[in-house]
């Protein structure tokens, strides 16, 4: 009997105090520009200048992987504006590129500054470290 009655308190105990799932607001968590997806003309441009360019190689839906990435990305885009350039690649529409530099796992990430590659990684990640990456592989390029 004790037992039920402990099972009867613990329920009416979570029950009161909200155990239920949180609900979020669009007012919780700012609004982030998406990162463009750019074509192949774009993509030359881009990685020929002297900023530092980003490209995400992923698809624009229909893999969780790169679901998983999307914001993370935009929100690495928006915290590093002025500092860093990203784009995204549509590995669906643009095959030539991920051929051209080996991308075969989706997202992947190159770097990129005058032109040369300076930074790569794949998933699995996170945008902390592909910022840690990218930070020391633009040093250790402009170190030398």
């Amino acid at each position: 009997m004790r037992s039920i009655l402990g099972a009867a308190i613990t329920v009416a105990f979570l029950l009161s105090t909200g155990c239920q799932e949180e609900t979020r607001t669009e007012s919780d968590t700012p609004a982030v520009e998406s990162v463009p997806y750019v074509s192949a003309d774009e993509f030359a441009d881009a990685v020929a200048g002297d900023d530092a360019v980003l490209i995400e190689f992923c698809v624009p839906f229909g893999c969780f992987r790169c679901d998983e990435m999307c914001e993370q990305i935009d929100r690495l885009a928006a915290s590093q504006q002025g500092e860093l350039v990203v784009r995204r690649i549509d590995l669906n529409q643009q095959p030539a590129i991920a051929r051209q530099f080996g991308v075969s796992v989706c997202p992947s990430y190159i770097a990129f500054r005058n032109g040369e590659e300076v930074f790569r990684t794949a998933y699995p990640t996170s945008s902390g470290l592909i910022v840690a990456g990218l930070d020391e592989s633009l040093r250790n390029s402009s170190a030398e």
